[in-house]
């Protein structure tokens, strides 16, 4: 990673679960996002659970890209997304790619994988393995081929 210029994380650690009325054990709703520059693009990286609960802790990061024109989503440590999150995403892809910008995805679970492509986020955004490979994938590197 070149930057960082936000970090927000939570105090829960992965390690800890709750348990619930039922007694059923659960792990806490956590998300971790950090934003960087990565060869020229905005790199938005979230790692944990984007979820109903989780998915005011991504909107500021999302929000402080708004006029860049390349980001890339990084979701590849995400490892469940639900409606509300997915939601996020495709809000997300449609307010930048509508203002002119470019936006690849990262996603490497694969539910979350099968999630973004089966709303069709794929259909605009480029679905990667890595935060290299999709910002390889971004308009300016095509633009901009390494020397």
């Amino acid at each position: 990673m070149i930057t960082t210029d936000e970090t927000t994380a939570d105090e829960t650690t992965a390690d800890e679960t709750t348990t619930d009325s039922a007694g059923l054990r659960h792990r806490p709703h956590d998300l971790t996002v950090e934003v960087t520059t990565e060869q020229g693009a905005r790199c938005i990286h979230a790692r944990g659970r984007l979820d109903w609960v989780t998915v005011d802790r991504l909107r500021p990061a999302l929000a402080t890209c708004r006029g860049e024109s390349d980001v890339v989503l990084d979701l590849g440590e995400v490892e469940s997304l639900d409606s509300a999150g997915t939601g996020l995403v495709l809000s997300s892809i449609a307010r930048h790619t509508g203002a002119g910008g470019a936006m690849a995805l990262v996603a490497r679970h694969p539910e979350v994988r099968q999630v973004l492509l089966a709303v069709g986020a794929c259909d605009v955004a480029p679905l990667s393995s890595s935060v290299d490979e999709a910002c390889g994938r971004l308009p300016s590197a095509a633009a901009n081929p390494p020397a």
